[in-house]
């Protein structure tokens, strides 16, 4: 088997450079990537798997897990954030397969991406019918609707605005720089995992029907003023 690694040192340590990526969010960086590395060590050194077919069996861990959080009841819900936390490492998996093995595609990109739309409201909404608890519709609307809103003020500025993929600067200081890295589409995970297991889902749905809309807001605040600068360097 024709492989970018074999079992000498060297090439495994050639490997564990190759996994680092610049830019990581926090979560991502010391609570997901850690944990993709022996699956993906495992698959890239015995078997012949694809990027794609990694995102499609991350996307079916996914569904899985809804369907248990879409249950109800504390055991299905813990079962449900099982298999969500294997969603978001699986999801990690298929980029390091990608970037050792050099396999990266725009379909891979697109796949990617389109699981990113799709999961976190999809969990949250299977979260909030399990719950059978009327009184936190509107806080669990809210929360579905920040995800895709924040996916779609970035995406649509970089793509039809400025054409680069290049991250908004921040010129207010070192503090909200840091909380740029603090807060990611990861860090839904290890918060869904707290609401569960310590039975706090109402701080989840508060959290992300708070927070994760002001931060599209604020991210429409911070487009708006690098559209001013450019206009008036222009």
């Amino acid at each position: 088997m024709n492989n970018p690694i074999n079992n000498n040192p060297q090439s495994t340590r050639e490997f564990l450079r190759e996994l680092k990526k610049e830019g990581d969010e926090y979560t991502m960086k010391y609570l997901v990537r850690p944990l993709s590395v022996l699956p993906t060590l495992l698959l890239v050194r015995y078997t012949n798997i694809t990027p794609n077919q990694v995102s499609l069996f991350a996307f079916l861990l996914a569904v899985i897990g809804s369907i248990f959080l879409f249950l109800g009841g504390y055991w299905y819900q813990l079962i449900g954030v099982l298999f969500a936390y294997l969603y978001v490492v699986f999801d990690c998996v298929d980029g390091n397969i990608a970037r050792v093995k050099k396999l990266k595609s725009l379909e891979g990109r697109w796949l990617d991406a389109i699981g990113g739309f799709i999961v976190t409201p999809l969990l949250l909404f299977a979260l909030l019918w399990g719950m059978k608890n009327s009184s936190l519709f509107v806080f669990g609307s809210l929360a579905m609707l920040a995800y895709p809103m924040q996916y779609l003020v970035v995406f649509f500025y970089k793509s039809r605005i400025i054409g680069n993929n290049d991250p908004l600067p921040i010129a207010f200081g070192g503090t909200l720089e840091k909380l740029r890295y603090a807060y990611g589409s990861a860090l839904f995970f290890p918060v869904l995992a707290f609401a569960v297991i310590f039975q706090q889902v109402y701080f989840l749905l508060w959290f992300y029907a708070v927070v994760g809309n002001l931060v599209w807001v604020f991210t429409l605040g911070l487009q708006y003023r690098e559209i001013k600068k450019k206009n008036n360097n222009s």
